[in-house]
């Protein structure tokens, strides 16, 4: 996926804050979310994803609730959308808890009104 030049004129082209440049691009490119796992998009396949990082984390909790070590497991952690964006965060020097989950939100929100659901 290519982001335009507008769109990123229109982000980076003005002095913001940190969360506001995100939130711009978000909001001019919200597929942004999507990039580097465009699968999150088809309906079928985020639903198969969504079964695998179900399966992920179940398996972890209960490893760690039955007081074992996490070791290697079979199941993988399908790419979790918006870790390009989050990448993009850390760069822009958004380091805080409050400013990671405000751009966590962000996100969020951009999902849903992207009608990502499995993604949100």
């Amino acid at each position: 996926m290519n982001i335009s030049n507008d769109v990123i004129c229109k982000a980076f082209g003005v002095s913001h804050s940190n969360a506001v440049m995100i939130e711009s691009l978000i909001q001019e490119c919200p597929q942004s979310l999507l990039m580097g796992c465009e699968f999150w998009g088809d309906s079928g396949r985020s639903k198969n994803a969504c079964v695998d990082a179900l399966q992920y984390f179940s398996f972890q909790i209960e490893t760690v609730m039955s007081g074992n070590p996490i070791t290697d497991s079979a199941l993988v952690l399908p790419p979790m959308p918006g870790g390009l964006i989050m990448q993009l965060a850390n760069i822009l020097g958004v380091n805080s808890p409050f400013k990671t989950l405000l751009v966590k939100k962000i996100m969020l929100m951009g999902a849903l009104r992207k009608s990502l659901l499995h993604a949100a």
